[in-house]
């Protein structure tokens, strides 16, 4: 067979695959079976070309050649099989490549030659296995064939064959291989016959194609157990079973089992191998990169490779897809070669090669970019050189931005020269070009606009050429009309849809700086567009990619026609708009409104670009008339979505009307565009599309003839201008009726449509717009041109909003106020249409919260109207607009407006009571009574006012729902929505909380949904405002809890709780508790101090409902509330508890378990266990107060547990350990045992085992110390409880304790039970736990203490109940104290002897027997101490106290007595002992025992009560000290030695020791008789006259004043003579100040006493008037304190003596005494103003009776005392000064003075008493007001004080106290007098600019006051004047302050240009008064973002 198929081959065809099948696995059989063929030798050697590409051949061929057999080895077909082995040498296949170089070697020796070295080599590197182990081997043996090329006895076949071996080397996967082999060729290549080599191998790589490679299939992978690559991606997967899964599916289901078939194999065996690959053309280009010198020189090669792909030509660039595709990679190396090129200008086609490389440089890919611009450097440009740098900057993307600003500047240093710019620009044009449409989308657009931003700052030929780059394919194929669209002919789709790309990139960047080339884009934009329209048109067979490019032309073909005329309005594209309407839009006029209904196609915005140019617009009416009819249709299209309407209307319709020169070309298409427009008006628009339909209407009504149509126009804008304001809008509205303007003209009066007036009527009271509303009044008038009445109204409305002349804007206030006026004067014969308008105009007034005077008038107009209409009962115009404006009014913000809304409905109310709407607000009225009114008290400028008014809200029985829902709820949201800051803003918030509740139950079940609902619905809309919605709702829910509480009670079904629930009950489950449930239970510790107060209401709302229902909703409402005490933040952990404790108190103790368990399940480890225990606490001391005994009997266990947790469990071990640190104060300290003090006093009696029973069981077992003393506390805190227990005070509690003492002793007196034996079986699970050896203070039982507390717990209950202290109950007790005395153990004893000290009085006969024995006792315990300061002593003590006390006829030893006293004397000192010692000491006194050592203890008691630091042993050593003076016995020495000891203490060093022998000599002068007392007075006097001037404590001399009045009372008539001499001496001129100073003041007391005689009293006066002449120096203290002294002493004589005192010879001393309010001093300034003041009303009382009154003049004191006009101006005069001066000076001072300055003004209004000294006036601000009052007529002494206020209220600079002060003053004057006030316009002008909301007022809360005060001054006014006078006088107030601001502002602008240095300060210093501003809140804000 073998030999038959080699024969068939040498017959065939070589190249047939027979010949390859022969050649290759023929042959190869051959040769293994052993078939002779050396006979084919010839054939073989002939066939070599084609055999080498086979691995079968040539592995034969060398084994053939290495046999023995004899082959011709001579002749041409040897050389042909030599050739061809050298071509394999080039081939990718290693073992060719091997078998070729053995059959070489053979070659060699079968000739007789020797094997050259380089072809051993050659083979030795071939059969090196790659490896990084032998790469360093294979490096050297290649660059050793390059040494052993240059062997000079080598052939040309190995010349040739060493170079195609390096480049088969290329092949090598080893990148090393790689550099050696080039480094070798390019040794190679520097001879002749290499080079040559080199060179058309290189030629070949390039030339060939890769693709025509077969690829090799890829054989199947055989699976075994081995195998990997089966991982698995989840938990569920096996990857062993997917193994056996993948092998059982190949062995069984796929053919051959996965291994290749025979037709598979065969076909491996014929394919062949070639020496390319797709690498082969990279490999070739690293060659000539290596040898750029030969690649320089055989260019010819070269240069036609790179055109090849290089060039831009379309066809060209098709051929290169569809032919010979170079990868990216192979472009940069070939320009990488020509890069390297030395002299590039000799090369072949050089120019050629330069556009080429030019034209690269344009390229996308900024590699290929780089690339190119290197090649072009090497031609050596100057230009280029010299800014390749820039260039190359351009090219990297991190320095693109930056280059781009500075390099593209244009003269710059670092820009581009003048000079340059023709050279540099070709290459960075297409440089900037090729940036430009390389890069992702969104980096390409920002990158774009920069470009062309860049280039735009050059000339226009600049952007023309780069245009020109950007429509190069596109411009060529522009004049071939006949090109296909598709690109076939011209440019390819794709170039135009990005031509057309970079063209609307750059119009909408560039905009109009693009006009120079506009008609260059336009034409080229057409060349797209027009061909691609007709394409889409006409044939439908694109395929979709083609069909999508087409789409994407026109598309953005007509996007970048929009931007044309749309930018360049006046640019001659009249041909080119031609070509569009008639290529483009009429072909698809059919389909305009389908593309234009949904959205705005470019269509209707080239349209809307037309319509914007005076040029283009004919476009639209001359080309084809039906453009604008298909607009008009597609605006009334049903299908048209509103965007595309509203374009239609303000972009083209409105556009148009505006434009002159169109108006004849538009009018026909008017008819149709109304009609239109009427559709969508008729449809009633909201939003835009009605504003824009408006404005459109507006100019067409212009043009509107047709009378039917302006009716049909003036309807639809009637019936929107009825529509409310939040569905059309205010200024929509005078757009509608400016449109209705021109058409009133057309209509007659009959074809006016009805309903217009009414709504041109409401407009005046919603739109503010001046403008607006002065067109309303114009059409008003022309509207009722036809009706007087009506036309005299609207005459009206047009001067009401008349605007002034010559001022923009400004209203005209004087014929406001005229307009006004008549309004007034005419009210009452106006009719309820002639109402109408004047009312809404009102409404607008009355919302004017800056200017008050337009507000004042508006109101009384209304008032006006509310009063005709209560005469004629007509309520139609009220009932419909006024009232429910009112409503309205209550939500406005300001609260200004409110008052006069609130205002108006009190009118409303008083005027119309029975009306049924406002029936139900008459008791709010109170008979119109002012000062109770609701309605003008709620927001009264006094906080007390509006607090009166909210209780009388609250306590109005009888309000309609209605009106609470839309009056009073959103009146009192205000008070909580907008809180004022401070505590007054706090407490009316609370009280507005506190008004709602009962508002709440007036509410009908509707009307509350609504509120609820509505204040649910905010908590998401508004979370800013969630606390204080939450109040509002709270509120509610208290009002629905106690309405519901009203309510009779429905019984519930148990079997069916949902039937038989009330609709309130499910509303309540299913809208009010979801939302309050969900926010309670999002979890958010922001909000964690709001979320938790929604629990209370969520329990009040569960506790409406059925009891099953109330359980299912509390359970997760405590668990949520439960867990929030999880939170670390303090604040939410006791804002939770709060609510723990307000959830018990509404639920009851019952469900305290229920809560405990609640907070048990949450709360179970660490910080947690704390915080439970600290809630119980916190739960039960708030509720402590409505706890009752029983309570808590149910709870007593889970109680119980959790306190002994807390104390002995862990908790209380981390709270002992002194390592645990934590800053939380739940863990800090143990709030168990206040717990537990608790619980016992809520406990029952049977119950109270409970609570012992735990203590009880951990007594008996072995504790510490520490733990003793837990007990101990716990116990102490249990008797304490039980003692403030209710239930205490029965016989039960004495039964209890005797029942605990009788237990504790059977149980001591009861032996140890032995523990039983375990069984083995029991003590084999048992594990012994290790003995504690030597635990510290550890003992066995500790029982005792139930017995001492038990005893203590008696003597705590029967000392608080004494009733129980009866012999039957005590009898029980007396034999345990007994035992207890002598037997036990000493905390028991000290407790019996405590209780027998309670006892001791109870008579009882066996207390009696026993008390000696109980003394002795004591005693002996007394003595048995080794302190007296020990708790047996002191309980000892007690007890002898006791009975010395209560048992007298027990006798005492007298030799006890003295062992106690020298025992306690020494701790008289000891404060802890001070108290017992005391009583003691008084029982010892009381049974009058007198011994030595008493005097000697009494002794030192006396000096304690002066030295002592503590006032209560002060107190009680006085009270020993006093008791032991009084009833011991004295002596005269001894007493005599006492009096001394005190009045030597009267000088004692301390306050408190003076304190102390004050009130014992005042117990002395008390308590002892006289005739022991008058020997001392004397005595007594002289040391206290000192203390009384001298001494420093206020006090002291205050209790020396009453112990000298006590002197004075107790004093017979001799020591009264006595005293007043020597008082008379020391009052005298030549006496000490000090001295004359104390006897000033002992004249006033014994004034004050009324014991001074009328001569005294008289002498006195002359000493005062002494005082009061001498010239008291500022800075003498003791001047000063002397004439304080003085004036003290008149003002009691005047108390005392009013008749001589105020004598008339006394003038001159009350004259001196006036001038004193000149002294700088403010004490002495305050009592001469307050003896003025009682000089004022003495005389005002006694000139009161007579028969002129007050009008007298002079007026007369009692005493005869006379005050002229000169004197009452004059104490005027200096009053004014204490007010001027007031901001030094006191608030009392300041009172006073306002008070005397009152008291002037009404003396002065009651006589008329002219003023006339002007020389009092001191101030420049009072004499102009001066002149001011007399302009106005008024001299009078009141008009000048009322000037005088004015100018201090208005004095800026002075300080707001001052001002205060004056207000006050001139309010104080004003409410006392009557009008009419001749200056009045003085007296509102401050007060106008100080409540003028325009004028900006200083921060501060004085000032706020300040203003507040004013604004109270002006609504008394208001009351006193009357409305129409205090408008007039406010409006008056207006325009004089308008007048002063123009005038201000008038010298301000002249100052300003004839002073410009001093406006330039003026600014500057605002402009830095704005940054330190700008500074202090950006400092503030800071503070805030770093928590300060």
């Amino acid at each position: 067979l073998v030999e038959r198929a080699l024969k068939a081959q040498t017959a065939e065809n070589s190249g047939r695959s027979l010949a390859r099948f022969a050649l290759g696995p023929v042959l190869q059989s051959a040769t293994v079976i052993g078939v002779e063929i050396s006979e084919f030798w010839l054939e073989l050697c002939q066939a070599s070309g084609e055999g080498v590409a086979s691995g079968a051949y040539l592995t034969s061929l060398a084994d053939l050649l290495k046999s023995s057999v004899e082959l011709n080895m001579t002749g041409d077909h040897i050389d042909s099989l030599c050739a061809s082995l050298v071509t394999a040498l080039a081939l990718p296949s290693s073992r060719l490549r091997s078998a070729a170089l053995d059959a070489l070697e053979s070659v060699f020796r079968r000739k007789g030659k020797p094997v050259p070295e380089a072809l051993s080599i050659a083979t030795l590197i071939e059969s090196t296995p790659l490896s990084m182990e032998t790469s360093r081997g294979l490096s050297m043996n290649i660059r050793r064939l390059a040494t052993a090329y240059q062997d000079s006895d080598m052939d040309d076949l190995m010349r040739t064959a060493i170079p195609t071996y390096c480049f088969g080397l290329l092949h090598l996967k080893l990148s090393q291989a790689w550099s050696d082999a080039l480094e070798a060729l390019s040794n190679i290549s520097k001879t002749p016959i290499g080079e040559e080599a080199i060179v058309s191998l290189a030629q070949n790589w390039l030339d060939s194609d890769a693709s025509e490679t077969s690829a090799s299939t890829p054989a199947t992978q055989i699976l075994n157990v081995d195998s990997e690559g089966f991982n698995v991606v989840s938990d569920f997967e096996c990857s062993n079973l997917s193994k056996i899964t993948a092998i059982a599916h190949q062995v069984f289901e796929e053919p051959h089992h996965g291994y290749p078939s025979p037709e598979q194999s065969l076909e491996a065996d014929l394919r062949t191998v070639t020496s390319i690959t797709p690498a082969s053309r990279g490999q070739a280009l690293r060659v000539l990169d290596k040898i750029p010198q030969i690649a320089e020189k055989r260019s010819r090669l070269l240069v036609p490779v790179l055109l090849r792909w290089a060039s831009r030509s379309r066809d060209e660039e098709m051929q290169a897809v569809t032919t010979d595709r170079w990868s990216r990679k192979d472009q940069k190396a070939m320009l990488g070669v020509f890069a390297k090129f030395h002299n590039p200008s000799v090369l072949f086609r050089s120019s050629e090669v330069y556009d080429a490389l030019l034209n690269l440089c344009a390229n996308g890919d900024v590699e290929i970019q780089k690339s190119a611009l290197q090649a072009l450097l090497t031609w050596k440009n100057a230009t280029l050189s010299k800014y390749a740098e820039h260039l190359h900057n351009l090219l990297d993307d991190a320095r693109f931005r930056d280059e781009i600003s500075v390099f593209l500047q244009g003269g710059d240093e670092d820009g581009i020269h003048a000079d340059d710019i023709d050279n540099i620009m070709p290459v960075l044009l297409r440089l900037l070009y090729g940036r430009a449409v390389g890069g992702s989308k969104d980096v390409q657009q920002a990158r774009r606009k920069a470009i062309f931003v860049a280039l735009a700052r050059f000339d226009d030929s600049v952007l023309a050429a780069f245009i020109g780059i950007a429509l190069s394919g596109v411009s060529e194929s522009a004049g071939d009309n006949d090109s296909d669209a598709r690109g076939t002919a011209g440019a390819s789709m794709r170039q135009q849809v990005g031509a057309l790309n970079m063209m609307n990139d750059m119009l909408e960047t560039l905009g109009g700086g693009m006009r120079p080339s506009a008609v260059q884009i336009a034409d080229a934009t057409l060349a797209c567009a027009v061909p691609a329209s007709k394409a889409l048109q006409h044939d439908t067979g694109h395929a979709a990619q083609d069909s999508s490019l087409l789409k994407s032309v026109r598309q953005v073909g007509m996007q970048c026609l929009v931007k044309l005329f749309a930018d360049m309005h006046d640019l001659p594209l009249a041909e080119q708009g031609r070509i569009v309407v008639s290529e483009l839009i009429a072909p698809r006029l059919d389909h305009f409104a389908a593309e234009n209904t949904q959205s705005i196609a470019a269509t209707l915005r080239l349209f809307a670009a037309w319509a914007g140019s005076a040029i283009h617009a004919g476009h639209l009416c001359e080309h084809n008339p039906e453009l604008l009819t298909r607009v008009s249709d597609l605006l009334a299209h049903g299908s048209a979505q509103t965007e595309v309407k509203v374009f239609i209307l303000r972009e083209i319709l409105d556009k148009l009307l505006s434009m002159p020169h169109c108006q004849q070309a538009l009018q026909p298409y008017v008819t149709g565009f109304v009609t239109s427009v009427s559709t969508i008006l008729s449809q009633q628009p909201a939003g835009d599309l009605l504003a824009a339909c408006v404005n459109s209407t507006v100019q067409l009504a212009e043009r509107i003839t047709d009378p039917a149509q302006a009716g049909q126009i003036i309807e639809l804008c009637a019936h929107l201008l009825r529509q409310p304001g939040h569905f059309v809008h205010p200024k929509v509205k005078a757009g509608l009726v400016k449109t209705m303007m021109p058409l009133l003209d057309i209509l007659d009066e009959a074809a006016v449509p009805t309903g217009v007036y009414e709504a041109i009527c409401g407009l005046f009271s919603r739109l503010r717009d001046i403008e607006s509303r002065t067109m309303f009044a114009d059409v008003l008038v022309k509207l009722c041109r036809h009706d007087a009445a009506l036309l005299e109204t609207a005459e009206l409305c047009r001067e009401i909003n008349a605007l002034e002349s010559g001022r923009l804007g400004q209203p005209d206030h004087a014929r406001k106020e005229r307009a006004f006026d008549k309004i007034y004067e005419s009210s009452e014969r106006y009719s309820l249409d002639q109402w109408l308008p004047l009312m809404h105009n009102c409404l607008l007034f009355l919302r004017d919260e800056d200017d008050t005077v337009n507000r004042s008038s508006a109101a009384r107009a209304l008032e006006l109207f509310i009063i005709v209409c209560a005469r004629s009962g007509q309520m139609k115009l009220v009932q419909s607009d006024l009232f429910p404006a009112i409503q309205r009014g209550m939500k406005e913000p300001s609260e200004l407006v409110r008052a006069e809304y609130l205002r108006l409905l009190g009118v409303l109310v008083q005027h119309n009571p029975e009306w049924s709407e406002v029936d139900d607000m008459t008791g709010l009225n109170v008979d119109g009574d002012e000062e109770a009114s609701f309605f003008t008290n709620v927001l009264h400028i006094q906080q007390h006012r509006r607090l009166r008014a909210l209780r009388r809200l609250a306590e109005e029985p009888k309000l309609r729902s209605q009106n609470v829902n839309r009056i009073f709820l959103p009146l009192l949201e205000q008070f909580i929505f907008d809180q004022a800051e401070g505590d007054a803003g706090r407490t009316l918030s609370d009280q507005t909380v506190a008004t709602i509740r009962p508002l709440a139950k007036s509410l009908k079940w509707s009307d509350y949904r609504s509120v609820m609902k509505r204040y649910l619905g905010q908590l998401k809309k508004n979370p800013e405002q969630e606390k204080v919605v939450l109040r509002l709702i709270g509120a509610l829910v208290d009002g629905l809890v106690s309405r519901m509480e009203d309510l009779p009670i429905v019984p519930v079904n148990p079997d069916e709780p949902e039937a038989s629930r009330t609709g309130r009950q499910k509303a309540i489950l299913a809208e009010f508790l979801p939302p309050l449930s969900a926010y309670l239970h999002h979890k958010d510790e922001s909000t964690v101090d709001r979320r938790v107060g929604v629990a209370v209401s969520i329990v009040k709302l569960l506790r409406l409902l059925p009891e099953a229902d109330f359980v299912a909703g509390l359970a997760p409402t405590l668990t949520d509330i439960s867990h929030i005490l999880k939170s670390k933040d303090l604040e939410a952990r006791d804002q939770t508890r709060r609510t723990f404790s307000t959830i018990l108190s509404l639920v009851g103790p019952t469900y305290l378990r229920f809560m405990i368990n609640e907070m048990r399940s949450a709360l179970q480890r660490g910080y947690q266990l704390h915080v439970l225990s600290y809630t119980v606490h916190h739960i039960l001391v708030t509720n402590a107060e409505i706890l009752k005994p029983g309570d808590l009997d149910t709870t007593l266990t889970e109680l119980m547990s959790v306190v002994m947790d807390d104390i002995f469990g862990v908790t209380g071990q981390e709270k002992d350990a002194e390592e645990y640190k934590s800053g939380m104060k739940e863990i800090k300290s143990s709030k168990s045992y206040d717990t537990l003090e608790i619980v016992a006093r809520s406990t029952s009696i049977s119950k109270m085992g409970q609570l012992i029973l735990p203590i009880r069981a951990m007594l008996q077992e072995r504790l510490d110390m520490k733990s003793v003393k837990k007990i101990d506390d716990l116990l102490i805190r249990i008797r304490k409880g039980i003692d403030q227990n209710p239930a205490a005070d029965s016989r039960d509690m004495l039964a209890f304790c005797h029942e605990v003492v009788r237990q504790v002793q059977a149980q001591e007196a009861a032996p140890h039970a032995r523990m039983a034996e375990q069984s083995y079986n029991v003590r084999q699970y048992l594990v012994a736990s290790e003995k504690k050896a030597n635990r510290k203070g550890a003992t066995t039982s500790y029982l005792f203490k139930l017995s001492s507390f038990a005893l203590n717990l008696v003597r705590k209950v029967v000392r608080r109940h004494e009733d129980l202290q009866t012999p039957a109950n005590m009898a029980g007790y007396l034999p345990i104290c007994g035992d207890a005395l002598i037997e036990g153990q000493e905390e028991v004893q000290i407790a019996a002897v405590k209780l027998l000290t309670t006892i001791i009085r109870v008579p009882l006969k066996d207390i009696e027997d026993n008390s000696a024995v109980y003394l002795k006792q004591a005693v002996v315990i007394m003595k048995s101490q080794t302190s007296s300061t020990t708790d047996a002593a002191k309980a000892a003590l007690d007890l002898i106290t006791a009975i010395l006390r209560e048992r007298h006829s027990v006798q005492v030893k007298e030799k006890d007595i003295a062992y106690l006293l020298q025992t306690l004397k020494q701790d008289l000192d000891e404060p802890d002992r001070q108290g017992i010692l005391f009583r003691f000491l008084r029982a010892v006194l009381g049974r009058q025992i007198v011994i030595t050592e008493v005097y000697e203890v009494m002794d030192e008691v006396a000096k304690m009560m002066i030295t002592n630091p503590d006032e209560s042993v002060r107190q009680s050593a006085r009270s020993a000290y006093l008791q032991f003076v009084l009833d011991y016995p004295q002596g005269k020495d001894r007493w005599t030695k006492q009096t001394g000891f005190l009045v030597k203490n009267l000088d004692y060093q301390h306050v408190a020791g003076r304190r102390s022998v004050m009130e014992v000599l005042h117990g002395l002068l008390a308590k002892l008789g006289d005739e022991a007392l008058q020997p001392l007075l004397v005595t007594l006097f002289v040391g206290l006259v000192t203390r009384v001037s001298g001494d420093v404590d206020a006090a002291c001399r205050d209790m020396a004043g009453a112990l000298i009045g006590k002197i004075f009372a107790k004093a017979d008539e001799e020591k009264m003579e006595v005293l007043a001499g020597m008082l008379r001496k020391w009052t005298a001129v030549d006496r000490k100040l000090s001295l004359r100073r104390a006897a000033i003041l002992c004249w006033t007391i014994l004034a004050k006493s009324g014991k001074a005689t009328a001569k005294q009293a008289d002498s006195l006066l002359d000493t005062v008037g002494i005082i009061a002449t001498d010239v008291v120096e500022p800075d003498s203290i003791a001047e000063v304190q002397l004439l304080l002294a003085g004036l003290q002493l008149l003002s009691n004589l005047c108390e005392q003596s009013p008749a001589t005192a105020l004598a008339s010879k006394r003038a001159d001393l009350w004259a001196r005494v006036q001038q004193h309010l000149n002294t700088k001093n403010v004490d002495v300034q305050l009592l001469v103003a307050q003896l003025q003041s009682t000089v004022f009303n003495d005389a005002a009382s006694t000139t009161s009776k007579t028969a002129g009154g007050l009008s007298t003049m002079p007026i007369r004191a009692s005493g005869g005392y006379e005050l002229g006009q000169e004197e009452l101006r004059t104490a005027c005069a200096l009053n004014f000064r204490i007010l001027r001066d007031s901001a030094v000076g006191s608030t009392e001072l300041i009172a006073q003075a306002v008070r005397n300055v009152a008291f002037l003004g009404r003396l002065f209004a009651a006589n008329n008493m002219p003023w006339k000294d002007q020389s009092l006036d001191d101030d420049d601000a009072g004499q102009d007001d001066a002149d001011e009052a007399r302009t106005e007529k008024d001299n009078t002494a009141i008009g000048y004080l009322l000037s005088r206020l004015s100018s201090i209220i208005r004095r800026e600079n002075a300080p707001v106290v001052t001002r205060m002060a004056a207000l006050q003053c001139q309010n104080t004057l004003l409410s006392t007098l009557t009008p009419p006030f001749l200056n009045i316009g003085t007296i509102i002008r401050p007060l106008y600019n100080l409540t003028d909301a325009s004028i900006r007022q200083p921060p501060g809360e004085a000032h706020a006051a300040f203003i507040t005060q004013a604004r109270e001054t002006l609504d008394m006014l208001q009351k006193k004047l009357g409305s129409e006078v205090y408008v007039k006088e406010m409006a008056k107030a207006r325009k004089f302050a308008n007048e002063r601001r123009d005038e201000r502002r008038r010298k301000r602008r002249i100052e300003a240009v004839s002073e410009p240095e001093k406006a330039a300060r003026e600014r500057r210093r605002k402009s830095e008064g704005k940054k330190a501003k700008i500074r202090e809140k950006g400092a503030e804000a800071r503070g805030k973002r770093r928590g300060w």
